[in-house]
C-alpha cells in the first residue's frame, strides 16, 4: 500500500474545507490493501515506510518540543500501535486474496512407484514386480469444472514368464463440468470476490482508525493550546491582582483607603496564584493524554505552535450528506458486508440444487513387450484411441438440511439490509448534528468575542476609577474575574468551533482528504 501525503498548513486546511463544501470533486476512493501512513512529499511503499527514520524533533532551551498540528499527526501515524495492528490485519487480508486468486492457476503432478506381489495358490510361487509413473497437468475452470492432461506408464515382469517384460503407456485429456450444483462463473468466482471484499474491508478499517486517530489528535492539540492560553490568562490575572494590591498600598499610604480593606486584594492575589498552579497542572494532564496517542518510547514536553486561526464556513446539509455516503469508511464497510452476504446467499441457493455432472475423456494407449520407448511413442501416436463420456447424478435422501442452510443465509441477509438502512439514518443524524454543532459554536465564538471586548472596556473604566479612589476592591476584583472568564470563554469557543469542524470532517469521512493523505494499492 502506498500513502501519498501533501504538506498542509492551517490556511490550506481551511481553503480545502471551503472548496470541499462548495462542491469540489472528491478524489475517488480506491478500495485497496496494506497500509503504512506517512506525511511525506513522496509516497513510500510499505517496506520503505517502515525503514524511514523519524523526523528530527528539536528540543528548545526549556526542554519543550515545538510542534505543529501537522507534525503531531505525522508522529501519531508513524507510531500509533492500534494503527499498526490494523495495518498488519490488512496485510493478512491481502495474502488471503492472493491465496484465493491461486484457485484457477494450473498445477502439475508427477508420481512414481514400484510394486511387487506373490501368488502361492497354484502350489508354487509366482512373483510379479513392476514400476509405474505418471505425469500431468490440471486446472480448475471458472465454470466449476476441471480439465487435465496426463501420461501414465507402467512395466511388469512375472517369474513364470522369464525374460518377458510388459510395457504399458496411455496419454489422454479429460474434462468434467457440473451442470446444476457448482455450475456458473459467478458462483465459482465468489471465493475471489469475497477475498477482495474482505481486503477492502480491512483497508477501510485502517482508514477509519486513521480518521479517528487524527480527529483525536486534533481535539487534544486544541485542548493543549487551550490550557497553555489559560495559563497565560491566569498569569495575566495574577499580574492584575498584583497591580491592584500595589494600588491598594498606595491608597492606604495616601490615607484614601482603610488599611483593613487590603485583605480582599491579598486574598484575590492568593486565589490567582492557586489558579496559575491549577493551569500548570492542566497542561501536564493534557500532555499525558496527547502523548498516549503517539506511543513514543520517550515522553515529550510538547509546545504547540499552530495558531487557533479559523475562517467561518458556510455549510449545506445535503452536500455534507452526499460526502458522507461517498467517503465514510463505516458506511462503505457495511456496503461490502452486504455484498458478501449477497454472495453467501447465491452460494447457498446454488448448493440447494441436486448435483448433475458431465465428464468426457479421450486418449490413446499402447501395450508392448519389446521396448519401453517404442510403447510410449505408440501411445503418443494415437493409434489406439479410447474415449469416454457420461453423466453423474447425486442427491441427498433428506434435502431439508440444505433448505435450512439457505433459509439461515437468507435471514442473515435480510438482517444486514435492515442494519444498513439503520446505519443510513444514523449517518444522516450524525451529519446533521455535526453541521448544527459547527453553526452553534461559530455563533458562540462571535458572542464570546463581543463579551470579551465589553469586559475589557468595563474593567478599564473601573481600574481608572480605582486609581482616583472612586471604586472599591470588590468591584475591581469582580470585573477582573469577569475579564478572565470572558477571555477563557472566547478561547473555549474558538477551540470548540475547531473541534466541531474536525468532528464534521470525521462525520463526512473527509479527514484524510483534508490532510492530503491518499491510500493507494500496492501488490
Amino acid at each position: 500500500m502506498k500513502i501519498k501525503t501533501k504538506k498542509t498548513n492551517a490556511v490550506r486546511c481551511s481553503l480545502f474545507f471551503l472548496s470541499l463544501l462548495a462542491g469540489a470533486p472528491a478524489r475517488p476512493q480506491d478500495p485497496a490493501a496494506a497500509v503504512d501512513v506517512r506525511l511525506q512529499s513522496r509516497p513510500p511503499s510499505l517496506d520503505e515506510s517502515l525503514q524511514n527514520e523519524d523526523p528530527v524533533i528539536v528540543i528548545d532551551s526549556l526542554g519543550y518540543a515545538p510542534l505543529t498540528l501537522e507534525a503531531m499527526i505525522d508522529l501519531a501515524t508513524r507510531h500509533n500501535r492500534i494503527l499498526k495492528y490494523y495495518r498488519y490485519s490488512e496485510e493478512i487480508s491481502n495474502l488471503n486474496l492472493k491465496q484465493a486468486e491461486y484457485r484457477f492457476l494450473p498445477s502439475a503432478y508427477i508420481n512414481g512407484g514400484r510394486n511387487e506381489s506373490r501368488n502361492d495358490d497354484l502350489g508354487y510361487s509366482i512373483k510379479k514386480k513392476g514400476y509405474s509413473s505418471s505425469l500431468g497437468f490440471s486446472r480448475a475452470l471458472e465454470t466449476g469444472g476441471s480439465v487435465s492432461i496426463g501420461v501414465n506408464t507402467s512395466t511388469s515382469e512375472s517369474s513364470n514368464l522369464v525374460g518377458v517384460t510388459n510395457y504399458n503407456a496411455d496419454v489422454g485429456i479429460s474434462i468434467s463440468q457440473p451442470l446444476l450444483q457448482g455450475f456458473g462463473i459467478r458462483v465459482n468466482m465468489i471465493p475471489i470476490d469475497r477475498a477482495k471484499a474482505y481486503a477492502n474491508v480491512s483497508l477501510l478499517s485502517v482508514k477509519q482508525n486513521l480518521i479517528d486517530l487524527i480527529t483525536a489528535i486534533e481535539s487534544q492539540y486544541w485542548d493543549l493550546i487551550l490550557v497553555y492560553e489559560d495559563l497565560k490568562i491566569q498569569k495575566e490575572a495574577f499580574n492584575r491582582a498584583k497591580d491592584l494590591l500595589e494600588i491598594n498600598k498606595s491608597l492606604i499610604e495616601s490615607g484614601r483607603m482603610a488599611a483593613q480593606e487590603i485583605v480582599q486584594a491579598e486574598s484575590d492575589l492568593a486565589s490567582r496564584e492557586i489558579s496559575v498552579a491549577g493551569a500548570e497542572n492542566s497542561i501536564i494532564l493534557t500532555q499525558v493524554a496527547l502523548q498516549s496517542q503517539l506511543d513514543l518510547e520517550k515522553r515529550l514536553l510538547i509546545r504547540p505552535t499552530t495558531q487557533m486561526d479559523f475562517e467561518p464556513v458556510a455549510l449545506d446539509v445535503e452536500e455534507c450528506l452526499n460526502r458522507a455516503y461517498a467517503n465514510r469508511p463505516d458506511w462503505l464497510i457495511w456496503q461490502l458486508y452486504l455484498a458478501i452476504s449477497d454472495m453467501d446467499l447465491l452460494v447457498a441457493k446454488n448448493s440447494n440444487r441436486y448435483y448433475l455432472g458431465s465428464y468426457a475423456s479421450i486418449g490413446s494407449e499402447a501395450n508392448r513387450t519389446d521396448d519401453f520407448l517404442k510403447t510410449t511413442q505408440e501411445a503418443f501416436g494415437f493409434k489406439t484411441l479410447t474415449w469416454n463420456v457420461g453423466l453423474s447424478f447425486s442427491f441427498p435422501f433428506n434435502k431439508q438440511y440444505l433448505a435450512n442452510g439457505y433459509e439461515l443465509t437468507r435471514i442473515s441477509n435480510d438482517r444486514q439490509k435492515i442494519y444498513v438502512e439503520e446505519l443510513r439514518d444514523n449517518i444522516r443524524i450524525d451529519v446533521e448534528n455535526a453541521v448544527r454543532l459547527v453553526q452553534y459554536t461559530l455563533k458562540q465564538v462571535g458572542l464570546a468575542q463581543r463579551a470579551k471586548e465589553l469586559a475589557a472596556q468595563k474593567l478599564q473604566l473601573e481600574e481608572d476609577k480605582m486609581r482616583v479612589g472612586r471604586s472599591s476592591n470588590f468591584q475591581v476584583i469582580s470585573y477582573q474575574r469577569d475579564m478572565t472568564n470572558a477571555q477563557n470563554e472566547e478561547l473555549r469557543a474558538i477551540a470548540g468551533y475547531l473541534k466541531a469542524l474536525g468532528q464534521l470532517e470525521r462525520s463526512m469521512g473527509t479527514t484524510l482528504q483534508k490532510w492530503g493523505i491518499e491510500v493507494e494499492r500496492t501488490r
